[in-house]
């Protein structure tokens, strides 16, 4: 079992370059990096700004919600099964693999899976239909989720129907906003521990756009797993089919 490490030498290079892909290697296994969305401020300006992100940084001032992602999401894959430690004995969560939420937000990882003892630690959970919340409040010591599915397990092994969505704090706020006609920023009030947001919306446009996504759709038997942290994105499932099931995810709070 291999400790999930970067080297900051990649890690640079995509900073420098969001758009490009980088390879690596880990233990014995080769993976690609990427920025899921290099264009994440940007893009959430233009949706909500008309482009102007100063008025952006000024609604975040006033709302109190920081916003620091130039991009958004780091995705690694993989090119063939790796055993990963994510977290140690007492579900502290590797440095690495924090340092990398801190400067990317999500990471999303595929065709990976935790030792055998790891694969039983937390407890699975589903989660509503675009209901962006975050799963710890600020006093609790486990600031971080990691979401994972297990190619071992027999349910988990198939590709799964829904999806896991993220977003920067702020744009729950811009789209409540937005679908409620409010045209002045609640002044100072910080995150909502919970939005229903993006029932209207077109979702091929958000997607990819201003909505990060985790599909959990890699082939049978492939492991996935996706880490946040709770203090600066919101998250949500998504149901491309509502009519169909889908089972629910592995979940971790980690330290």
């Amino acid at each position: 079992m291999s400790t999930f490490v970067i080297p900051e030498s990649k890690i640079r290079t995509l900073e420098k370059d969001p758009t490009r892909a980088v390879m690596g290697q880990m233990g014995n296994a080769t993976y690609q990096l990427r920025v899921a969305l290099p264009d994440y401020a940007e893009n959430v300006a233009a949706h909500y700004t008309d482009g102007r992100m100063d008025r952006l940084q000024e609604i975040c001032r006033r709302a109190a919600i920081p916003f620091e992602f130039s991009f958004l999401g780091l995705e690694c894959i993989f090119f063939e099964p790796y055993e990963v430690q994510m977290y140690d004995e007492d579900m502290t969560m590797q440095n690495d693999l924090r340092v990398l939420i801190e400067r990317f937000g999500p990471v999303i990882v595929k065709n990976v899976y935790l030792a055998g003892e790891r694969r039983e630690h937390g407890h699975r959970a589903k989660f509503k239909h675009l209901n962006f919340h975050y799963d710890r409040r600020a006093h609790q010591a486990e600031q971080h989720s990691l979401y994972f599915r297990d190619p071992f397990d027999p349910i988990q092994a198939e590709p799964r129907e829904s999806s896991t969505l993220f977003i920067a704090n702020i744009v729950a706020l811009l789209q409540w906003m937005k679908e409620t006609g409010q045209t002045e920023v609640p002044e100072g009030e910080g995150v909502r521990g919970t939005y229903q947001i993006f029932e209207s919306e077109n979702m091929e446009e958000v997607i990819g756009n201003i909505i990060l996504e985790h599909r959990w759709d890699e082939p049978r038997g492939t492991g996935e797993l996706s880490s946040l942290d709770n203090r600066t994105v919101l998250h949500a499932s998504y149901y491309r089919t509502p009519s169909k099931n889908s089972y629910p995810i592995g979940v971790r709070y980690l330290k």
